[in-house]
């Protein structure tokens, strides 16, 4: 049983946009199976198939650990007191390598610096640079530890990632410097 609802939005959509029709197909594939379709042209001609780039089944591309840029770091000389120096990134992002979606959250960089700050221009064009990169979660926090740490050999290293929830399921990785075997 086709809803009413559908042959008015499929009659608007034939006198539309691409985009709508794109949107009227994803109604039509939602609702209605294959051999429907097939007996009633009226319902499959809403849309050119051979276009397709909406959401089920779309393939994005992404790139892999290289494109990470540690090169974009650079740090300025600390002579000061010892303190505790804390950055957040509220707006980290990475590719889901099993997936291909966007992985976003927050990276924290907590440290005792020694006598090097890391520059705070620099590390935000670091991060920049695993935007478009498939890395699972946990590997971005040891990938930035593993690029700070040397840089930096500050007294004691932090560095903790949260991500936003994706399948109900949260996720916060922490890797301190203090936990670590020499």
């Amino acid at each position: 049983m086709v809803p009413s609802f559908f042959y008015s939005f499929a009659t608007f959509c034939l006198h539309s946009s691409k985009l709508c029709k794109k949107t009227c197909s994803v109604v039509k594939a939602q609702h209605y199976p294959d051999s429907y379709l097939e007996r009633n042209p009226f319902l499959s001609n809403l849309m050119d198939t051979s276009s397709i780039d909406y959401a089920e089944g779309r393939v994005f591309t992404f790139e892999d650990e290289s494109a990470i840029r540690p090169g974009f770091l650079e740090t300025i000389e600390y002579s000061g007191p010892r303190q505790h120096v804390s950055y957040q990134m509220n707006e980290f992002a990475a590719v889901c390598p099993f997936s291909g979606l966007p992985d976003t959250g927050i990276v924290w960089v907590d440290y005792v610096p020694k006598q090097k700050l890391v520059e705070l221009k620099a590390l935000k064009y670091y991060f920049l640079s695993f935007r478009n990169v498939g890395i699972f979660q946990e590997a971005v926090t040891a990938r930035i530890f593993k690029d700070l740490y040397p840089l930096l050999e500050p007294e004691e290293l932090l560095i903790k990632t949260r991500y936003n929830t994706r399948g109900g399921i949260d996720t916060t990785c922490t890797i301190d410097s203090s936990e670590q075997k020499n």
